[in-house]
């Protein structure tokens, strides 16, 4: 029984999954974004202590991620995944009100991080799967809307709509934190409370998704754990070395990387270079994240047509375009305006469509948790390499840097977007495409493992329009 019989079918499963999204993001604001302002403001001022309370678990995550993705495609239980993560952030939330110092904190959150990193591949494999399942009218055919979309790309976009609501409720309950009086120890109850209530949430929910027949039930524990082990590795040999993937990974890797390499210093660059004001800075982040809640809003409404290849080249031109104008800047308003626009946007939801549509239906978590992984990764050492480079050369030099690497963005976005186009209008002898797009090109260019079989239900989710 493959994935697709995991899918949440009705509105309430499905609204539950969608739920976390929320509750993931709104957790990690006040995790990685409040908890080291705390420390810090409580007397810790070891900034590599405070630094290291992202940096760290993100590394871990990036492992995670990848371990819980593969995981879902082994045991074809998404749901379970899905629940393992809501765990993950609750003792994330509960833990850190013991702390004190920046030690303790990065122990605490490292050690959750190995939980919480399986919540979003699981929740983006269901959102996906549940759409496919919905455009699925006749077994083995491939999964559109009514406008002709694949099927999962509108739920998938609601998913990003809700980790950038996630964001912005994040932001709000830090804000309003001392106002209503709330204690930093009240502020990580009101997460952990929001935690358990999607947990319960999702776990009433999600009860009744059926799973997989229990083959291996009368086998050894043993066993099992090889089985299981041996079947993630093959899942990660398959994604890995399967070349549109492996590419897909590294252009969202290095759009990500420059991201939050921007990010990091903008603050003090905003501030301290540019002249700008503290609230200043935070309306201009404010309006950046309002901005890409109106992309993911755009993206999933039926009728809007757009392929992720393109969409990844054009954040791609627009982030190099973005960087240059940001290192150049005059002043705070022209780097508030270039800070502002929603570009990384368009790369992220280029990427996840993609990821579903390269993907069968028992690869999604892996596609997914690969994704994942490559985003924590990149924020690991994004951080790490802003923070040399304006110690070496300053702020300007850490966006004329993000330029170059939009550069080299936008050439393997492009390379991305031919292998995509070609993957959706080729096919090799004895197998059928799936033509999306114009007349099939020459199949040669495509390796075997990159072309979906006809008739094979697990089929990618599609390729665009």
């Amino acid at each position: 029984m493959g994935l697709h019989a995991n899918a949440p079918g009705r509105a309430g499963e499905l609204a539950a999954v969608l739920g976390a999204s929320l509750t993931r993001t709104f957790t990690e604001l006040v995790i990685f974004g409040y908890v080291p302002l705390y420390l810090y403001a409580s007397g810790e001022r070891r900034i590599t202590q405070l630094a290291l309370v992202t940096a760290l678990p993100a590394l871990v995550r990036f492992v995670a991620a990848n371990a819980w993705g593969a995981l879902v495609d082994v045991t074809g239980r998404p749901e379970r995944v899905l629940l393992v993560g809501i765990a993950g952030y609750w003792l994330a939330s509960v833990g850190l009100l013991q702390v004190s110092t920046g030690l303790q904190a990065m122990v605490v959150v490292s050690l959750t991080a190995a939980l919480f990193a399986a919540l979003s591949p699981a929740g983006k494999a269901l959102v996906s799967l549940a759409g496919e399942t919905a455009g699925r009218a006749v077994p083995g055919a491939a999964a559109t809307s009514r406008d002709g979309r694949p099927a999962a790309y509108r739920p998938l976009a609601w998913w990003l709509q809700l980790e950038s609501w996630g964001w912005l409720l994040g932001s709000a309950a830090v804000a309003a934190r001392g106002r209503l009086g709330l204690s930093p120890q009240g502020l990580l109850l009101v997460v952990a409370g929001a935690v358990t209530v999607q947990g319960v949430w999702a776990g009433l929910a999600l009860r009744g998704l059926p799973g997989r027949r229990k083959a291996c039930a009368a086998r050894s524990w043993i066993a099992m754990f090889h089985g299981r082990l041996a079947g993630m590795v093959a899942d990660w040999r398959r994604l890995y070395g399967r070349g549109t993937m492996a590419l897909l990974f590294a252009v969202f890797g290095l759009s990500a990387l420059a991201a939050e390499a921007s990010f990091t210093v903008f603050g003090f660059y905003f501030t301290g270079v540019l002249g700008g004001s503290e609230s200043g800075y935070g309306v201009t982040v404010a309006a950046s994240t309002g901005l890409g809640l109106l992309v993911y809003a755009v993206m999933g409404r039926p009728g809007v047509r757009l392929a992720p290849g393109p969409l990844m080249v054009a954040g791609a031109v627009l982030y190099g375009v973005t960087y240059a104008v940001m290192a150049a800047a005059p002043g705070a308003l022209t780097a508030a305006i270039a800070f502002g626009l929603p570009v990384y946007a368009l790369l992220r939801i280029g990427a996840t469509w993609s990821a579903g549509a390269l993907t069968r239906a028992d690869e999604r978590g892996g596609g997914m948790g690969g994704l994942d992984g490559a985003e924590a990764l990149a924020t690991a050492l994004g951080a790490l390499a802003a923070g040399l480079v304006a110690d070496g050369w300053g702020f300007r030099a850490v966006y004329w840097a993000a330029a170059g690497v939009a550069a080299l963005l936008a050439g393997l976005a492009w390379q991305l977007k031919r292998r995509l186009e070609e993957r959706c209008t080729a096919a090799l002898p004895g197998q059928t495409a799936v033509p999306r797009v114009a007349p099939a090109l020459d199949a040669n260019r495509l390796r075997p493992d990159e072309i979906t079989p006809a008739g094979n239900t697990a089929e990618p989710g599609g390729c665009g329009p």
